[in-house]
């Protein structure tokens, strides 16, 4: 596994254009996000998600404590993927409904997108 973190954003974004060709490394890049701590790297790893598999039910929980995250690109992208999973991430609503109150206007419009999404 990479150790370095900036080498693991790099192969998170290059994974991520690669898109659903990349599918093989699904369970690497979820038990990567399940440790990571860099903000750019959980970013990547999400983003990276969306592209390659956005029907991974398994990202749910981890893109539910991705909303909590401190960067605001962190929780954009945890939203993102959230709106790319769709009604299978239902049980993110609890917390994308909190988000609705932030004082930032990019998660506020990104967390009811990604309700809109789940909702349809």
């Amino acid at each position: 596994a990479l150790q370095k973190a900036e080498l693991r954003a790099v192969a998170a974004a290059v994974l991520g254009h690669i898109g659903p060709d990349a599918k093989a490394a699904v369970p690497a890049l979820l038990d990567l996000l399940k440790t990571e701590k860099d903000p750019t790297n959980r970013r990547e790893l999400l983003l990276a998600l969306c592209s390659i598999a956005p029907e991974t039910k398994e990202a749910v929980p981890l893109a539910i404590a991705a909303l909590d995250d401190a960067e605001e690109r962190v929780v954009l992208a945890a939203c993102l993927l959230l709106s790319k999973i769709g009604p299978d991430a239902k049980e993110a609503l609890p917390a994308l409904k909190k988000l609705s109150d932030s004082k930032d206007e990019a998660i506020r419009d990104f967390a009811a997108k990604a309700i809109q999404a789940i909702e349809k």
